[in-house]
């Protein structure tokens, strides 16, 4: 749910303790998102939501608070090492700061070692020591273009993970590829814009990361590494982590049990699948050739956020009847379910199967 949303509600029943709760769980899904722009604006809502002191309310809203404040502290130490890391892929300062590699130097020093003139690696340096990479020391000396200047512990750390070897137009797009990688491997699906979000961590100028990831993302789907599914991106079971159990499973079959699902029914209906993040992977891959395009996948954070909206018809699939039992205690969940034209339910076959579901057995063998 939209933070301007909850927020107003807030405004409206500022006592109310659902409200209270609405407004924690929508700051709950958004903590793991890490959008720096989007917790500032949640915490200014906050601030400005003034209750008697005190009152529960009161303890409640400074709770999320600071809650708030410190896991924007903690974004910020993250965003400050991948700004380094940035700088560190431009040409000019990734030869600065190989070249410092092998020891403190003077600026002239460094200007004759990369052939460039003294002015240019001057104004080089300042920049590197205000993004904390580089210091210049012997302080006696007041001017800091005489001074030898040497890596700080940032810089060192930094460089070491540096390859000589290879450009810095190469090296940043390697780093590119595998950050967009491991943010899939991380949070199981993406938007483009949470995508552009972490090549401007290695592209300062936001055209110049949304077009790496255009790049990166042509190149992957072109390999059968990426699949797109309702305008969220995720990795293809030969590009994602190794996976098990379950999930293997549904990765493997999943397609054949929708396939199966729609020979029992005599009308097309879009396939609501009740599922868990571990196993939404392969469920979205499945359905992203639904010719309704209503199909959708249901976690945990959909039934907290509250943001399943059906159609007037649709059925419904679980994918372990454990959770049912759950779900009917749901009062969302309950109301889902009894909505639904027809309800199914895989098993292994060594499930039980709930009263009024039809079962799909997870056979291996067969599909």
């Amino acid at each position: 749910m939209k933070v301007d949303k909850v927020l107003k509600r807030l405004a409206a029943k500022p006592e109310d303790a659902e409200e209270l709760r609405r407004v924690a769980r929508a700051l709950g899904s958004e903590l793991p998102r890490q959008r720096l722009e989007v917790l500032r604006a949640f915490r200014a809502g906050l601030a400005r939501q003034t209750e008697p002191e005190g009152t529960f309310a009161d303890g409640y809203l400074n709770g999320m608070l600071d809650i708030t404040a410190e896991y924007e502290v903690s974004l910020r130490q993250v965003a400050d090492e991948s700004e380094r890391q940035r700088l560190a892929m431009r040409r000019e300062w990734r030869e600065v700061l190989l070249a410092l590699r092998e020891g403190p130097m003077l600026p002239s020093e460094i200007a004759t070692v990369l052939r460039r003139d003294r002015p240019t690696i001057t104004r080089i340096l300042k920049k590197l020591r205000i993004a904390g990479l580089v210091e210049a020391y012997a302080q006696d000396e007041v001017d800091g273009r005489t001074r030898p200047h040497r890596l700080t512990l940032h810089g060192q750390r930094l460089v070491d993970g540096l390859d000589a070897g290879v450009s810095a137009e190469l090296e940043r797009g390697i780093r590119i590829a595998v950050a967009l990688f491991d943010h899939l491997v991380q949070h199981v699906s993406s938007s483009q814009s949470e995508l552009d979000v972490v090549a401007r961590a290695f592209e300062g100028d936001p055209g110049s990361a949304a077009a790496a990831v255009s790049l990166w993302r042509a190149e992957a789907r072109d390999a059968g590494l990426l699949t797109e599914f309702d305008g969220e991106f995720h990795l293809t079971p030969g590009g994602a982590a190794p996976v098990g159990g379950r999930s293997k499973l549904f990765w493997d079959h999943g397609t054949a049990l929708l396939a199966r699902l729609k020979e029992q029914r005599t009308t097309d209906f879009p396939v609501f699948v009740r599922t868990t993040n571990d196993t939404w992977g392969p469920w979205a891959f499945a359905l992203q050739n639904d010719a309704s395009g209503l199909s959708r996948t249901i976690v945990n954070g959909d039934i907290l956020s509250r943001t399943i909206e059906p159609p007037p018809h649709f059925d419904l699939l679980y994918d372990d009847p454990a959770v049912i039992g759950a779900d009917r205690e749901i009062p969302a969940m309950q109301s889902l379910i009894q909505q639904a034209d027809a309800r199914f339910v895989v098993t292994t076959g060594e499930d039980s199967i709930p009263e009024g579901f039809v079962q799909l057995e997870l056979a291996p063998g067969k599909d």
